[in-house]
């Protein structure tokens, strides 16, 4: 056997349709899988996992900030600068387990 969980995912949806399936899971107290595939400018969040753990729209800025786990501490990151990547070729993937 193993564990059976049930996923619900998300791949290379819009902003807002992304900020909307973060927001629903966190509010059933389900925490987010995040990866980010290629961003340049944030190269030491590319190609790696993060739990996300929280979200809030910054008023003063006008951005979206998330909460991640990873490497064994908390990061306070903006989710456009993870989600918008200079590159051509841009890959952003969440999931959730119910």
């Amino acid at each position: 056997g193993g564990v059976k969980l049930k996923t619900k995912y998300l791949s290379n949806a819009s902003f807002s349709k992304s900020v909307k399936f973060i927001k629903e899971a966190l509010n059933k107290n389900c925490p987010v899988g995040m990866v980010v595939w290629g961003n340049k400018e944030l190269k030491k969040y590319s190609y790696h996992w993060m739990t996300i753990v929280g979200i809030n729209k910054i008023s003063s800025s006008d951005k979206t900030m998330v909460k991640v786990a990873t490497w064994g501490a908390f990061h306070d990151l903006y989710l456009e600068d993870l989600y918008y990547s200079p590159n051509k070729l841009r890959m952003f993937g969440l999931i959730t387990f119910k």
